[in-house]
């Protein structure tokens, strides 16, 4: 990739986009059209734009411009997609695997860093599960506490149910919260948290973390050839290796933005023009 074939390199980083970009057009082209933006681009860069890179560099602009990938699980995939360069499919569900999903919240993550909604906490989970993996490391961690799908069980009740968010660990009959005038705030009653109820529980996890956690943390320390001898017909080893692959990704994809930002260095310096 180099300043020449930018905007028709199949590999080009999406935030190499962002510093290309916001050098030539400052903030300005966070608002502009889509038909605009890209016909400014062709003009001032006197390049066309490959599709594939159009979708970064509109996934770039929706990061910047709104808080919608953060709120919204429908705008969360498909700027996930964009990212990896993967063209996303308007009106159809096309949730990224977990390759996919590390290196994509990672890339949204150096290019603005905000907190998820449950939402997209959700979803990012139920992408960790159709893959068939427990775990969600850095930088999906929000994803965790939906992934592990918690329940409660009441020792004092005896009542069982989900211990998802916003679920502040007490039970909700010990601490009334069906009680009728407490179901407009849906929160315990305060008087019965202050008087120790509802705290005898048990957490339970749906899908344990725990063994997929540590057999990762016991890869990372090994050489490719490594996991495949120590390898078991174990799922927490299928997930960790899964899990491996996809750091590897995230840290290439981390690597190609390194090389390409020190390829075009000279042409991003402080006075250069777009020629």
């Amino acid at each position: 990739m180099t300043e020449k074939n930018l905007f028709t390199h199949p590999e080009t980083h999406p935030a190499v986009f962002d510093f290309v970009l916001l050098k030539a057009f400052q903030t300005d082209w966070f608002e502009w059209l889509s038909d605009t933006l890209f016909h400014e681009i062709e003009r001032v860069f006197k390049s066309p734009v490959s599709e594939v890179n159009k979708h970064k560099i509109l996934a770039v602009r929706t990061i910047h411009a709104t808080d919608s990938a953060w709120e919204h699980w429908e705008i969360f995939e498909k700027v996930i997609q964009a990212l990896n360069g993967v063209p996303p499919m308007p009106g159809v569900m096309h949730p990224p695997d977990v390759l996919h999903l590390l290196a994509g919240v990672d890339i949204l993550d150096s290019l603005r860093r905000e907190e998820f909604s449950p939402e997209v906490g959700r979803y990012a989970a139920a992408c960790f599960l159709h893959d068939n993996v427990h775990y969600a490391p850095v930088p999906c961690h929000f994803a965790q506490v939906f992934l592990s799908m918690p329940t409660y069980h009441c020792l004092d009740c005896d009542k069982t149910g989900p211990a998802l968010p916003p679920f502040e660990g007490h039970c909700p009959v010990c601490t009334e919260m069906y009680e009728q005038d407490r179901l407009v705030y849906m929160t315990p009653n305060p008087d019965r948290v202050k008087e120790g109820k509802g705290k005898n529980i048990e957490i339970k996890f749906t899908y344990p973390f725990e063994p997929t956690k540590k057999r990762l943390e016991e890869f990372e320390k090994m050489t490719p050839d490594q996991v495949a001898d120590v390898m078991r017909e174990e799922p927490e080893d299928y997930q960790a290796a899964a899990l491996i692959c996809a750091q590897d990704y995230m840290r290439l994809r981390q690597k190609q933005l390194s090389e390409q930002l020190k390829a075009l260095s000279p042409w991003l310096s402080v006075g250069e023009q777009p020629s």
